[in-house]
């Protein structure tokens, strides 16, 4: 599931929630050479992914050569509540750390800034 939308603010400011949750997807048991051992995407499934962004941004507009330009310049915060996503699992059956998720991003503060022509 992926949710956005833009929610307009006070001196033309605007909020931008996303919301993207969906099941862990599958992954398949390999060995030492990268060899798939058994049935491709059964040997287990990465947790649930859940992620909520914002950005609050503002649109610059200008011309350029008659043409008109708008820049939305913004700060964003990615994963706002800091959940567990794992990007990677050790799906190598012969590792001592076989089947464990690792990986995880966080929350991340981003500069942002977008161009619309």
């Amino acid at each position: 599931m992926l949710f956005w939308g833009i929610i307009q603010l006070p001196y033309k400011l605007q909020f931008v929630p996303i919301l993207d949750a969906h099941s862990g997807f599958p992954y398949s048991n390999v060995d030492a050479n990268w060899n798939y051992i058994g049935q491709r995407n059964e040997a287990g499934h990465f947790p649930a992914f859940a992620s909520l962004d914002l950005k609050i941004q503002y649109p610059f507009d200008f011309k350029f050569k008659g043409h008109r330009i708008q820049f939305l310049g913004g700060l964003k915060v990615i994963d706002v509540t800091n959940h567990y996503n794992p990007r990677d699992v050790q799906q190598n059956i012969t590792s001592p750390n076989y089947g464990v998720f690792y990986n995880s991003v966080g929350r991340l503060w981003r500069i942002d800034g977008d161009f619309d022509f």
